[in-house]
């Protein structure tokens, strides 16, 4: 699923449409969306949100993946040693 952001901010914009692809930048430019003050501040809103959500699904999962390195470590007896070795790899 993609979204477009349209926002005065041209480096978040241009960031945003770096997941779209050629032909569909294309044709977002082609149609020329306008969106009223109060549009884009409900999309900037939704963005953040969203983005916010994400984030914390992110931290979720990094905290798992770490939980389930630990485990792994404890059942394979591994060493600090080999455990520094794998994390640098």
């Amino acid at each position: 699923m993609h979204f477009l952001l349209i926002t005065n901010n041209k480096n978040l914009t241009s960031v945003l449409l770096q997941k779209f692809s050629d032909q569909e930048k294309f044709e977002l430019k082609k149609q020329k969306v306008k969106l009223s003050l109060p549009q884009k501040e409900d999309l900037i809103s939704w963005y953040k949100d969203k983005s916010e959500q994400l984030n914390k699904i992110k931290q979720k999962i990094d905290t798992l993946d770490h939980s389930i390195d630990q485990e792994v470590y404890k059942l394979y007896n591994l060493t600090d040693e080999e455990i520094k070795i794998i994390e640098e790899n």
